[in-house]
């Protein structure tokens, strides 16, 4: 009875998690714990204790190795283990369109007369007994085309800018009605206003290193645009550049931004939740009209909060305002029938709490900076909660 209910228990044994370096170099047939290869069915070596001595696995043929986490995971399989995976290959640069298929003024592309939905724009071209051929004469800085000129570009739904393009006139790729992905190159410093703006199925744009300013009102009006990468290098975010776009979160921001200017992302209604960036300055109406907004929190290092910046923000729940802040503008905090928390870090703003306190939202100041003058929250009553001083409605 006792040899059968071992080898019950041995034949139900489905998972061995190994953390011990020993126990997993002592894995061969003859050790003590060789039995564990035959009977388990799956194996997790914590990453850090897996020297890759792997022919201490009995019958290692029979495992396949997996990464999951922390832990290489060896699960019973047939055939030979998998080998490790080569190094990809790197991508080869797009190629780029044919000159044919554009029209140049200049060191400006004016048009586009193809009938590919992938673009990527030349970089040079030639003029060879009055015809645009393939060469180097003439190098391209910029594009000055518009949709209502080039109607073949309604067609096209991925647009790859090459480093090199240093201009772009305002609105030169608005209203691009199929759109789905851009590639914008760090070399262009100089792009108009809009020029991405309107173009309704934009669903992804891409940013190239180096790049440190998103121009005003870039993808203003991109309704479907929710995925954008952007580079270390970036520090300014201008005017209405992500306006109107469908992101959820500010979270694809990096931490080398320095300036916002206002409205670079109003009436994103689908943004759930913001950390706003340590600028010093928070412009006026950067959140304006972000209608299903229910968390922000204002970054260390902001020292003022612009006018209306939470204008029409009616959904919101929590705020959270920093210890360096100093000042805050008008219409931030009305029509906020949700707002449940205001988070108080700032001495200053703790003094001169002004219209925050009519609202009826709970108040939580930092303990360490509450003095006693509570008479700034009259009406108010304070009680602790760790590290904060909580001042509700009587």
């Amino acid at each position: 009875d006792r040899r059968q209910r071992q080898m019950c228990i041995r034949d139900s044994l489905k998972t061995v998690t190994i953390n011990s370096a020993y126990l997993y170099n002592a894995l061969t047939s003859d050790s003590a714990i060789g039995g564990l290869i035959s009977n388990a069915k799956v194996i997790k070596v914590l990453a850090s204790v897996d020297n890759g001595f792997n022919a201490y696995l009995n019958d290692y043929n029979s495992f396949i190795k997996t990464t999951d986490g922390d832990y290489n995971v060896y699960t019973r399989g047939q055939g030979e283990p998998p080998t490790e995976p080569e190094d990809p290959e790197p991508e080869e640069p797009a190629e780029a369109s044919p000159v044919t298929d554009f029209t140049f003024s200049g060191s400006y592309i004016t048009g586009y007369t193809g009938a590919a939905t992938e673009i990527v724009l030349p970089t040079s071209y030639s003029i060879v007994d009055g015809q645009i051929t393939e060469g180097t004469d003439t190098m391209i800085t910029g594009l000055v085309w518009y949709v209502g000129t080039s109607p073949n570009l309604a067609n096209v739904k991925k647009l790859v800018i090459p480093e090199g393009y240093t201009f772009t006139s305002m609105g030169a790729c608005q209203n691009m009605s199929a759109l789905e992905e851009v590639f914008i190159p760090a070399s262009l410093t100089s792009a108009g206003s809009g020029l991405f703006s309107n173009c309704k199925n934009l669903t992804k744009a891409t940013f190239a290193d180096g790049t440190s300013t998103v121009p005003a009102s870039l993808f203003s009006g991109c309704e479907k645009l929710s995925e954008v990468i952007l580079p270390e290098s970036i520090t300014t975010i201008k005017n209405d550049a992500f306006n109107g776009t469908a992101i959820t979160s500010l979270d694809f921001l990096p931490g080398s931004i320095t300036i916002l200017e206002n409205y670079a992302f109003a009436n994103c209604t689908n943004l759930i939740q913001a950390v706003v960036p340590a600028v010093q300055i928070v412009p006026d109406r950067l959140l304006y009209g972000c209608s299903n907004l229910v968390t922000v929190v204002f970054s260390e290092g902001a020292e003022e909060i612009g006018d209306q910046v939470l204008y029409d923000c009616t959904l919101i729940q929590n705020i959270s305002l920093p210890s360096t802040l100093k000042a805050i503008g008008d219409h931030n905090f009305e029509a906020m029938a949700n707002l449940t928390t205001i988070e108080i870090n700032s001495a200053e703003i703790y003094q001169n709490p002004g219209e925050i306190v009519s609202l009826g939202a709970t108040i939580r100041v930092l303990a360490s900076i509450d003095d006693g003058t509570s008479e700034a929250f009259n009406g108010l009553v304070k009680r602790v909660d760790g590290y904060y001083n909580i001042y509700t409605r009587a």
